[in-house]
Order: C-alpha cells, then structure tokens, then sequence
C-alpha cells in the first residue's frame, strides 16, 4: 500500500471537520473528544461518552475515502481521530469609515478547534493535524 494514499485519507478526515456540521458538540463544551472509527467508542476529556451522531458519519467518510483510495477498509488496523475544542466569546469588531477598528458591542461565539487523526494499515502509520477557528452568533456554548 502507498503511505501517500493513506495520508491522503488522515488528512481529509481533519480538513473535513467542521463544528458547524456536528451541532451536539457544542454541548460538550470546551475539552477533547477522541473517538475510536473502528469499535466507535467516544470520549470526552478521557472518560466515556454516549456515541454522538458524526461517529458514525466520520466512520462513513473514512470508508468512502480509503475507497476513493483503493485501500480496503478490512485492512485498517486502528483509526483514531480527536478534536480538542476551545470556546468563548469574542466582541464583533468591524472598520467604521475612517477605517478605524470599532467595538459593535454584539458578541459571536469562537471556537477554535484541532483536530488530529492517526490511522494504522499494516506496518504503515499516519498521522494528520489541523486547526481552525470558527465564528458565529447563531449557537450559544455550554456552560
């Protein structure tokens, strides 16, 4: 198997990610949730937690890629995928027409997420990571 092809997939399953799609980890709140693909188990800052619904939807895209891939699934020894999520308030700041920075006074909610995946076929390991932040005023964070 290429090491490049699995890589291909780690890297898909981080930059796919997107607090916007997965509305019930916002009730997490701030922490890490690891998830294991290949039994599906999850956790939240370490300790076990109901399957949330993209388990399973992370589980199906890490099957459509590694097919994408011509890697057959069976042959996947381990699939880890964390996210460690940061969430607060930020103020809305926009330019006024002297083009000075200003205060709206409205506040979104930041989350500032990476994510990591690491992924085993064989005797060929790897790993992905990404990071983003994402803003809105749409959703509240759990306290």
């Amino acid at each position: 198997m290429k090491n490049n092809r699995l890589q291909m997939v780690a890297d898909t399953l981080c930059h796919t990610f997107s607090t916007e799609h997965y509305p019930e980890i916002r009730g997490l709140g701030s922490g890490t949730l690891g998830i294991d693909l290949l039994d599906e188990s999850c956790t939240f800052n370490h300790s076990c937690i109901p399957n949330l619904r993209l388990v399973s939807e992370l589980k199906s895209r890490l099957k459509e890629e590694l097919l994408s891939c011509a890697i057959p699934f069976e042959v996947i020894t381990s699939a880890q995928f964390t996210v460690r999520l940061q969430y607060t308030p930020a103020t809305v700041r926009s330019m006024n027409d002297d083009k000075v920075p200003s205060s709206s006074g409205k506040t979104t909610n930041r989350c500032i997420f990476s994510c990591n995946s690491s992924l085993q076929a064989d005797s060929t390991s790897v790993r992905s990571r990404y990071c983003d932040v994402e803003e809105t005023t749409e959703w509240r964070i759990a306290s």
